[in-house]
C-alpha cells in the first residue's frame, strides 16, 4: 500500500511537471515539504528530500549528493539529468 501511495504522488507530480520548461520542481506530497521531485523541460529527473537538516539529491533511487540548501541540491540533480540525456 506504501510503495502505491508513492507511485500514484510520483505519477501526480509528473503530471504537474510535464509542459514545463528549464528546471522546475513540485513537492511530492503536497502537504509536505521533505520530498520534491525535480524536471529538466518537463522530463522527470529526480528528487531532491531533506534529511538531518540538509538537502539531499537522489537520480535513479541512488544519493548523488548533499547539500545545504534546496537549489544547490536541485541544481546537481538537473546536471545529472544533463550528463544522462
Amino acid at each position: 500500500m506504501y510503495r502505491e501511495k508513492w507511485r500514484v504522488r510520483a505519477e501526480e507530480a509528473a503530471r504537474r511537471l510535464s509542459g514545463t520548461r528549464a528546471v522546475a520542481s513540485t513537492r511530492l506530497f503536497p502537504e509536505s515539504t521533505v520530498v520534491h521531485v525535480v524536471a529538466v523541460d518537463g522530463w522527470v529527473a529526480g528528487r531532491v528530500r531533506r534529511e538531518r537538516g540538509r538537502w539531499v539529491a537522489v537520480c535513479a533511487g541512488q544519493a548523488i549528493a548533499v547539500a545545504d540548501t534546496f537549489a544547490a541540491a536541485v541544481y546537481r540533480v538537473a546536471e545529472q539529468a544533463g550528463s544522462r540525456r
